[in-house]
């Protein structure tokens, strides 16, 4: 090609990936969408967070559920007390 022979070997093909090739890569990435967004919609991330801490409260809740249910089963079926993990 052309545009090789023009370029060389070396450092110089080397730039042309680092100038071309890795602002591609980073567009591409989920992060620089989301700042992208963020930029557009300041409020975004706090949304987000919000709604992620929210999701992540009802699991926990539901996993606490889960984890006195299957305590009070081991307690019936060994007649012992369950032990607690942490």
């Amino acid at each position: 090609m052309a545009f090789e022979r023009k370029l060389g070997n070396g450092w110089q093909k080397s730039l042309v990936a680092l100038l071309v090739v890795e602002p591609n890569r980073l567009r591409e990435s989920a992060e620089y969408e989301m700042a992208q967004l963020v930029e557009k919609q300041p409020g975004l991330l706090d949304t987000v967070a919000a709604k992620r801490i929210a999701a992540l409260e009802a699991e926990l809740a539901d996993l606490k559920t889960k984890a006195e249910r299957l305590a009070t089963e081991i307690e019936e079926l060994t007649g012992e007390p369950a032990t607690s993990i942490g």
